[in-house]
């Protein structure tokens, strides 16, 4: 199944509400996108993962791992409920297992 976006569209945001949701499965989502959603404009995927069963930093590398090219949190992954992704611990380990992610990042404030 492919889908197609209008050329002005722009999907960059995935949420996980729950933090129901296991790293393969999430990641699996965001390949399936990019395999699968074709438009003429580029796609940013972006994972937002809250925290309720400690999963927000392993989904969040998941769908780093599976293409996604931002990530959102917070600072410690404070927020309501059990938090979001802690982006500090993102930065680190992307950082550290470049050779894994494949990626390079850039932290903005």
């Amino acid at each position: 199944m492919n889908f197609q976006l209008a050329k002005y569209s722009l999907l960059k945001k995935f949420s996980e509400n729950i933090g129901f949701t296991t790293p393969e499965e999430y990641g699996a989502i965001f390949k399936y996108l990019i395999e699968n959603v074709k438009t003429d404009r580029q796609i940013i995927y972006s994972p937002h993962c809250h925290d309720d069963l400690g999963m927000a930093v392993a989904n969040s590398l998941a769908a780093v791992k599976n293409g996604a090219g931002r990530v959102e949190g917070t600072i410690n992954g404070i927020r309501e409920r059990s938090g979001n992704a802690a982006l500090e611990e993102i930065a680190v380990a992307l950082n550290i297992r470049q050779d894994y992610y494949q990626v390079e990042t850039t932290v903005l404030s």
